[in-house]
């Protein structure tokens, strides 16, 4: 790999304000946010599985976040992107990332690959990736990537065939950012149409880490045509006028709610009078994590579950460019026989094809099976545990998750919140039937 050499001294100093021309006579954007390029997928497959997967599948399961930038690129490049914006987390290891070559090369090259399409990229960084351990990494960057300062906002301006644009952002100071940042933003630039990067927790999301907090109001009054926010994963509009927008990460690291969706990027058009925004979300994943329910019929034999469950699976599972990571819950509708639920995902793996079913669960129908249906309670608490997000293990042991990780199998030792609370609350109602059949007997 070619080493341009250091970064200019104009783009390390970070001036207040840098004019790049760019000849284009649209501003179209691509915003993403928390690639998370060296993560390592959670919640995946044991080893007795992996021994079952092709070469290809392998690949996606390892490289996944490099798989999702190439993505990217891709995309920038077919829609005639202007700019690139990346709000925060580029890495996931806050500690050793420059180490890490084979990261570091991709990413590298990547930008590389917009510079040599005249595609601008500016940076704000976030909690795992501060600039000060990003700062020796910048040095083979080209001169298209724009790094914003930890000290204080920052404003660029582009000028697009005559069309001003102003790029207002900035990154952390360090890992766990408690300045609210959002609040030091400058006022738009008149006549300009005005984008803010930041990656920030608005409105205090209780799933994730309260880091750089913001709120609404305060990003609202900016009067910026677009910002575009990271951190929270899950992708979400909360404003439109102005237009705030979370883009969420680009490929899913785990099996919580809020990570089991299509990942990717948006690509916005902000027309240069009226300022009228135009969307579009693109994934860019390559590894999916899902959810599936099946309630198998009370006149399907056992000896055809597998068949029938895999046949419902892969109407789920559709898109051929994915490779799904499936939790499976079944319900036997019914059935008495006692299904050895290892065994049965087993055989529905054996005629899997662009899935593999991690974990399976199978409930029977018994007198207390439908508690969940049986009052308008346990309808509710139902929604709530679908949608609940499982602690992660830097949630749960801070700063010393990395050495812990290393040292547990989190596929293991991790268990379902959802699974457990159900069993409990399952196991709890019928200890108290029985207690009060007793009773009454």
């Amino acid at each position: 790999m070619a080493d341009l050499g250091p970064l200019p001294q104009s783009i390390l100093s970070h001036p207040d304000s840098t004019l790049i021309h760019v000849d284009n006579s649209q501003l179209t954007i691509l915003h993403c946010a928390d690639l998370h390029l060296d993560a390592v997928l959670g919640d995946s497959i044991n080893a007795k599985q992996l021994a079952d997967l092709s070469k290809e599948e392998i690949t996606k399961l390892r490289d996944a976040p490099l798989l999702a930038l190439t993505n990217i690129a891709d995309i920038a490049i077919s829609q005639k992107v202007d700019v690139v914006l990346i709000a925060g987390d580029v890495f996931n290891r806050r500690d050793g990332v420059s180490s890490d070559i084979r990261t570091r090369s991709s990413f590298t090259n990547f930008l590389r690959t917009l510079s040599d399409n005249s595609i601008q990229v500016f940076i704000a960084l976030g909690n795992h990736d501060p600039l000060g351990t990003i700062s020796d990494l910048s040095a083979p960057w080209p001169e298209n990537v724009h790094l914003f300062s930890s000290r204080a906002p920052q404003t660029h301006t582009l000028e697009i065939d005559g069309i001003q644009v102003s790029i207002h952002g900035v990154s952390y100071q360090n890992n766990e950012e408690s300045r609210n940042l959002a609040e030091l933003f400058p006022p738009k630039v008149n006549d300009s149409i005005n984008i803010g990067v930041l990656h920030t927790n608005v409105g205090g999301n209780e799933n994730h880490s309260n880091y750089a907090p913001a709120n609404l109001e305060t990003l609202s009054a900016k009067g910026y045509d677009y910002f575009a926010l990271g951190h929270i994963h899950k992708r979400s509009v909360l404003n439109e006028h102005p237009f705030i927008i979370y883009s969420g990460n680009t490929q899913a690291l785990s099996s919580k709610p809020s990570e089991s969706a299509p990942k990717g990027c948006v690509v916005a058009r902000i027309g240069p009078e009226s300022k009228a925004i135009e969307y579009e979300f693109f994934t860019t994943d390559s590894v999916r994590y899902k959810r599936i329910d099946i309630e198998v019929s009370q006149d399907l034999h056992f000896e055809d579950f597998a068949s029938h469950i895999s046949n419902e699976i892969s109407k789920e599972t559709q898109d051929y460019s994915i490779f799904y990571l499936v939790r499976l819950y079944i319900n036997l509708a019914g059935h008495n026989e006692i299904v050895d639920t290892n065994l049965l995902r087993d055989l529905i793996n054996e005629q899997r094809s662009n899935f593999i079913v991690t974990k399976l669960e199978a409930t029977s129908s018994t007198d207390n099976q439908n508690i969940f249906t049986s009052h308008t309670f346990f309808e509710i608490l139902s929604n709530d545990l679908k949608n609940i997000d499982q602690p992660s293990l830097e949630e749960m042991y801070g700063k010393k998750y990395e050495r812990i990780s290393s040292l547990i199998e989190t596929t293991t030792t991790n268990a379902d919140l959802e699974s457990e609370v159900r069993k409990f609350v399952e196991q709890t109602y019928m200890e108290q039937s029985n207690l009060t059949k007793s009773y009454k007997k």
